[in-house]
């Protein structure tokens, strides 16, 4: 600064300027994080109810830099969570006193490079001072665009109320919010479980699903703290199809456990062997059973399941592959624990890896 130039102000006041290098690179996807499906496009407008939580699912990508935090704008209240799976998810819940109003909700995304990479110099500009950040000590950060969506808040449209249960969740709709439409034409993400049939409890005034955590399509996701399990009514024109074009009704719910606590969960099932044919080989059976102890002398009766567990217990459990082939000697190369019985579900946590 020049003596020249008029003081800001006559109380001492000092401040500076951190200026970021520039990206190697303007193409988004690479350094700057470029948006991708589920997130919803600029200008777009969300529908919302009073007293019903929305919920915004923020997703990019970035080639060459890492995924590092979301900036956003909005009402009061208004929360952001990151899942293990990298999305940004923005929530926040219109009050009564919103029916009517619209409000803009604006986030953009920010990454962060390995220090050591080679960028230019790093410059910060102090007042009264002009002076360059070493090399090693450069740290760049990057912002996707920006993005602006639109909630409207309306009045609650259709009644329900959920309870959340140790292994599974309760959902109740008022029969009177929904006009017109009767259980026999509502489903849940997957009905092929009979406990997921929704006339099973469902009585004269309330549409009632009992659902398990791990059953009747819920999908679970985490963030930093809890554990959500979603799952949804909608409407179909035959209860047995799998595809509709009759979606007049979405009701999603969820609940959510702290990760941190005093936890049980418990093994609702007993797994049978597993018998595969290969052939120009034979019959090969997979065999998992648990046990009290190390010693592995006698394996848990299948009477005695479900079998429960506090957090921090330790769980003893032999998975053994065995053949009718002589000389052939199988092993089980890996091994996980997810919480549906699918082979590509995620996250899953692995027990065994590379045999």
């Amino acid at each position: 600064m020049h003596g020249t130039t008029p003081p800001l102000s006559k109380l001492p006041l000092q401040f500076s300027f951190l200026v970021d290098p520039p990206a190697p690179s303007c193409v988004d996807g690479l350094y700057l994080p470029k948006f991708v499906y589920p997130t919803p496009e600029d200008g777009q407008h969300i529908n919302a109810e009073v007293n019903k939580e929305v919920e915004i699912r923020v997703r990019a990508q970035a080639s060459h830099a890492t995924l590092h935090d979301i900036i956003i704008s909005g009402p009061l209240n208004i929360t952001k969570h990151r899942s293990t799976r990298g999305d940004f998810v923005i929530r926040w819940t219109p009050g009564p006193d919103d029916v009517g109003d619209h409000y803009p909700i604006c986030f953009a995304v920010e990454s962060v490079i390995d220090p050591a990479s080679t960028l230019p110099p790093q410059t910060t500009i102090y007042y009264g001072l002009h002076s360059h950040v070493p090399q090693s000590a450069q740290s760049g950060i990057y912002q996707s665009e920006m993005r602006c969506v639109l909630v409207n808040i309306g009045q609650r449209l259709i009644e329900s109320h959920v309870t959340c249960h140790e292994s599974s969740m309760t959902v109740e709709v008022t029969r009177s919010s929904l006009p017109g439409l009767h259980e026999d034409h509502l489903r849940l993400s997957d009905p092929s479980n009979t406990a997921c049939n929704l006339q099973t409890n469902s009585n004269s005034t309330h549409i009632i699903a009992v659902v398990p955590l791990n059953a009747c399509g819920t999908q679970i996701e985490e963030d930093e703290e809890n554990l959500v399990f979603k799952n949804e009514i909608t409407t179909v024109d035959n209860i047995q199809d799998l595809i509709t074009r009759n979606h007049l009704l979405e009701v999603q719910f969820y609940c959510q456990y702290p990760k941190r606590g005093n936890v049980t969960q418990g093994f609702t099932a007993h797994r049978r062997n597993v018998v595969v044919w290969d052939k120009g080989f034979g019959k090969f059976t997979y065999e998992f059973e648990f046990y009290p102890d190390s010693q592995y002398r006698q394996m848990v009766d299948p009477g005695l399941y479900p079998l429960e567990y506090d957090v921090t217990d330790r769980i003893f459990m032999q998975i053994e592959a065995k053949s009718t082939v002589n000389n052939t000697q199988l092993f089980v190369e890996s091994c996980s624990a997810a919480p549906y019985d699918t082979p590509n579900y995620w996250p899953t946590y692995s027990i065994i890896e590379n045999g």
